[in-house]
Order: C-alpha cells, then sequence, then structure tokens
C-alpha cells in the first residue's frame, strides 16, 4: 500500500522560520470560541513524526505575529503526533500516536499557551492517524490506519479521556484514514483507503456507541483517503489516493447517505509521474478545494460551481517542497500551509480571493512536517 512507507519518514519540528503569511487573524480568541482557556491569538500547532534517527520530539507550538511571521516557541514531547485536534473552545489538545499500539494524547492549554499533559489513552487500534473531536464536546473519536478501525473515547470534563467506549472494525482489508462530524453533527463519516469507501455512522451521545447508516462504495483500488464538506453541509468531496481523482458527491442530511457524482483528476492532462494524493482543505466561502498532491508536489485547486456540485481543476502551483500530506486553509481564507513531510518544509501560502491560486510566500523549516493545525 503506497501510504504505509510514509511512516518511515519520521520528524519532529525545528525553529527555524523564513518568510511570513497572514496568519495571525485565522486563530479564535476565548470569547469567540467560548472556552474558558483557549490557545493565545496566533497560536499554531505542528504535528510531526518522530524516532531517534530524526531527532524528533513531538507536537510543535508556533506563534503567528501580527505581519503573519512564524516563530516556534517551544516542543512538547510526543510520539509520532501524525495528527492533531483542538478541543471545544481551544482549550484542550489531542494527538495521535501512530504507533503499531495506538494511543491518543490529551492536553490541557495553559492560561501562557503551554500544554499541559493529561494522559493516554488507546486509540481502539494500530497506527491512528487522524481524530476528530465531535461538537457535543463528549466524544473523541479515531481512524486507525494499519487496523482499518474506527475508535470512540469518552471526554472527561478536565479534558482528559476515557477508555474507548466502541471500536468499529470496517470489514474486507481495511486501512480507516479519516474520521469528520457532519457539519449539523448528525453524522460520522469515515474514510477507508483499503475498502475505497465511506462509512456512514450515526453517535449515541448516551452510550458512546457507533451505528452504520450508509456506505458509499467508490471504484475499486480509488483508496479513499480524505475527505472535507461543502459549507452548506450538502456536497462532500472525497480525496482518492490511488487513483489520483477528487470525487464530488451529494449528502443527504436526513440519512447521512452519500451519492458519488462528478470524478475528477487531481492532475493535469499527460502527467506520467506516480503520484498519492494526500490531504484535503476548502476554502471558508467553498469556493475552491484543494488537493494534495504527493509525487507531483503540488497543489491541486478546484474552483467550484453550482452551488458546489460542481468542481473545475483550476491550476496546480508547486507546494513548495516534497510530499506534501496535509493541507491546512486559515479561517480568513487568506492563507494556506502545506507540510511537505519529505521535504521538511511547511510551505506558507497567500491565497487569490478571485482565482483562489495559492503563491508561495514564506516557508518555515522543519523535519518531516505532517500536519498544521490553527485553532
Amino acid at each position: 500500500m503506497a501510504d504505509i512507507g510514509r511512516r518511515t519518514f519520521l520528524g519532529a519540528v525545528g525553529a527555524a522560520v523564513v518568510g511570513g503569511g497572514l496568519m495571525g487573524t485565522g486563530a479564535a480568541s476565548a470569547a469567540e470560541s467560548g472556552g474558558e482557556v483557549c490557545a493565545p491569538a496566533g497560536r499554531v500547532y505542528l504535528g510531526t513524526y518522530t524516532d531517534a534517527a530524526s531527532g524528533g520530539k513531538g507536537i510543535g507550538l508556533a506563534k503567528a505575529d501580527a505581519a503573519g511571521k512564524l516563530t516556534v516557541e517551544s516542543t512538547v514531547a510526543n510520539a509520532s503526533p501524525s495528527y492533531l485536534a483542538v478541543g471545544s473552545g481551544g482549550s484542550t489538545v489531542y494527538a495521535v500516536n501512530e504507533l503499531d499500539k495506538g494511543t491518543v494524547s490529551a492536553f490541557s492549554v495553559t492560561g501562557n499557551g503551554s500544554l499541559r499533559a493529561l494522559g493516554a489513552r488507546s486509540s481502539g487500534g494500530a497506527h491512528p492517524c487522524h481524530l476528530v473531536v465531535h461538537p457535543s464536546g463528549r466524544y473523541l473519536l479515531t481512524a486507525n490506519y494499519t487496523s482499518g478501525t474506527v475508535g470512540v473515547l469518552p471526554v472527561r470534563g478536565d479534558g482528559a479521556l476515557g477508555n474507548p467506549t466502541h471500536i468499529v472494525q470496517h470489514p474486507g482489508k481495511p486501512h480507516a484514514h479519516q474520521v469528520v462530524v457532519s457539519p449539523d453533527g448528525k453524522h460520522v463519516l469515515a474514510t477507508d483507503l483499503g475498502t475505497s469507501s465511506v462509512y456512514t455512522y450515526t453517535l449515541d451521545l448516551n452510550a458512546g456507541r457507533l451505528t452504520l447508516r450508509s456506505t458509499l462504495a467508490l471504484a475499486k483500488g480509488a483508496g479513499s483517503r480524505n475527505l472535507v464538506f461543502h459549507p452548506d453541509g450538502r456536497t462532500v468531496y472525497i480525496l482518492n489516493e490511488l487513483d489520483s481523482t477528487l470525487v464530488v458527491a451529494a449528502y443527504d442530511p436526513a440519512s447521512g447517505k452519500l451519492t458519488a457524482g462528478q470524478r475528477i483528476s487531481t492532475l493535469p492532462p499527460g502527467t506520467g509521474v506516480q503520484n498519492y494524493p494526500g490531504g484535503i482543505a476548502i476554502s471558508p466561502d467553498g469556493r475552491f478545494v484543494y488537493g494534495a498532491n504527493r509525487g507531483h508536489n503540488s497543489i491541486a485547486v478546484f474552483a467550484t460551481s453550482e452551488g458546489g456540485r460542481k468542481v473545475t481543476l483550476a491550476g496546480t502551483p508547486g507546494s513548495g517542497g516534497d510530499w506534501p500530506r496535509h493541507l491546512e486553509v486559515t479561517r480568513d481564507g487568506r492563507t494556506l500551509y502545506s507540510s511537505n513531510q519529505r521535504g521538511n518544509v511547511i510551505g506558507i501560502f497567500g491565497v487569490d480571493p478571485v482565482n483562489g491560486l495559492p503563491k508561495q510566500t514564506g516557508e518555515l523549516r522543519t523535519p518531516a512536517p505532517v500536519c498544521v493545525v490553527v485553532p
């Protein structure tokens, strides 16, 4: 499986910063988010792979000043935190530990913005690579790649986690890759690269258990990796790792059912390079969808039309490095971050408000960056 190779490229957060972006306006304040304590304005969390050879340390805590320049302030030790999630109100941060015996670490955000460890719990499977906090704030959900499972972990009052209340096993030869809560909070969607499917569940908030409601099976061998919702909550964009395609699917909020529609390549015509799409992101207004092309080392920019139901490939500018695994767009839509795992660099891009195309404005040099999260 193409994605297995990513686990050999391990690293940590460096401290050198070059260039800048328009990042500071993307973070929410405590008043905006409703949390008692939340991440300071301009705080950015960086996820990496870690091992002895790379000298990796864990989760990077970076700050963006008013001009957008990034400075890495500190690093919190953690084992291969390949994906991060911020809890309700920004008062907690969670990190998967992508290990054979997968775990999730919980941290509280202190008044000065540092992280205080709250302990770790089983993720419900092997090599967890994604997690999300349910909007209720009561549960955290994980996607465990190697075991092909989705875990449900209760969130305690202080933000710490309990043991899994439910572990769902995907059928066949699964590789669960992402878990997402629908914008209305009614359904949980899990992509599976191994089965080329997207599973839709409902979550019982009392029992902490998932119930399967619908399955979207895509083309055999497509390798469903990541998805993102259109802001209207009725269209989903699914990025497929193994055939370099984006699928536009209609979402029924009542049933959670997905219906596949348009299928389009993430690459320009005639591209011969081996390519394995990674992360996906969308502009806050839903006008543009961004997909990371690993191999082609570019950002596929799709312009949406017909209320988001149709997309057109508008361009594939360079990702600013080698093997872009994750993309993040700030809440104001003005800045995009590309985590280039093998290139040891996070590309910083300003986004053209008219055509949606990103233009590189700077970079952050750091070993094996795989995730940037802006609260």
